[in-house]
């Protein structure tokens, strides 16, 4: 989580009336802080098992991409040269 607020840094800036340019600018700084998914989820009451087992799996889901990204790390620490050369 960013030290600074991140909802202070939502400001896209426009060039030549360049729309679109900064309509997907904004989507993708929306997406990457999961914003959509919040609203959405927010949208309707979530009951709280249904939100007890999806933080769960959240949970589960980011031990299980920071170990991979570890073996990754792991792997391709070795000093050789690459296979794909």
């Amino acid at each position: 989580m960013p030290a600074h607020a991140g909802f202070l840094a939502r400001t896209v800036f426009v060039r030549n009336n360049a729309i679109e340019a900064g309509y997907k600018s904004l989507q993708r700084i929306l997406n990457r802080e999961w914003i959509p998914q919040k609203v959405e989820r927010k949208r309707y009451y979530e009951k709280p098992t249904v939100k007890r087992r999806r933080l769960e799996h959240e949970k589960c889901n980011r031990i299980l991409l920071r170990e991979s990204k570890k073996r990754v790390d792991f792997i391709m620490a070795r000093h050789r040269p690459s296979p794909w050369i």
